[in-house]
């Protein structure tokens, strides 16, 4: 029984936190499954090209020209400054949910 219970807290606890997602299970009931969310960009990290949008318009984001040598770039949600060559992340700026 206290197992149960507890079960039940740790699953109520995760949804109010957005850690599960609601889904349905194969046999109709509602069942809950981990949300992977994306990792934010850390100051140092090498970004992949793949895993990064290059900002061509920095003012469509607000922002003025890039300092000599970087570029603005979208990843993982984040909008950061990364040197031009190495795709090292060298400022995170802030979250930006979509791209526009």
């Amino acid at each position: 029984m206290r197992r149960t219970i507890l079960a039940i807290a740790i699953v109520a606890a995760g949804l109010a936190y957005g850690l599960f997602d609601s889904a349905t299970a194969m046999d109709g009931s509602p069942a809950a499954t981990a949300v992977a969310k994306p990792l934010a960009p850390t100051v140092g990290e090498r970004l992949p090209a793949k895993d990064a949008h290059l900002i061509v318009d920095p003012g469509r984001y607000g922002l003025g020209p890039a300092l000599p040598g970087t570029r603005y770039a979208v990843a993982s949600g984040w909008l950061v400054r990364v040197d031009a060559e190495s795709m090292v992340v060298q400022s995170r700026l802030w979250q930006r949910e979509k791209l526009r």
